[in-house]
Order: C-alpha cells, then sequence, then structure tokens
C-alpha cells in the first residue's frame, strides 16, 4: 500500500505551515473528495507510525 502517491501524501502533510488538521482541511489540501478513502488512509498512516497524533 505504501507507493510513490503516498510519499506524495505525506509530504504535502509533513511540508504544510499548519500542525493541526481537520479531515475536511485534509481532504482540501490533496484534492480528495473521497472521506472514507481518505479516512482510511490516514488511520493506516496512524496505525503505522508514519503519522504522528497528538491528543490532548
Amino acid at each position: 500500500m505504501y507507493s510513490s502517491q503516498n510519499k506524495d501524501f505525506l509530504w504535502l502533510l509533513y511540508n504544510n505551515s499548519n500542525t493541526v488538521f481537520t479531515l475536511p482541511s485534509v481532504a482540501l489540501l490533496l484534492g480528495e473528495d473521497n472521506f472514507q478513502s481518505l479516512n482510511q488512509k490516514l488511520n493506516y498512516y496512524v496505525r503505522t507510525e508514519k503519522l504522528k497524533t497528538f491528543i490532548s
């Protein structure tokens, strides 16, 4: 599941000046209109520790 397209996905998030994202803001940033697919991708990256989350 980890392809060059996925690397671009993570690169766009990590190189964005924002540090807090909502699902709609990530969708807008990536040009994604399928929220279910985007949510699955984000959950995958969190589970595999490629994307960090902080909950306070």
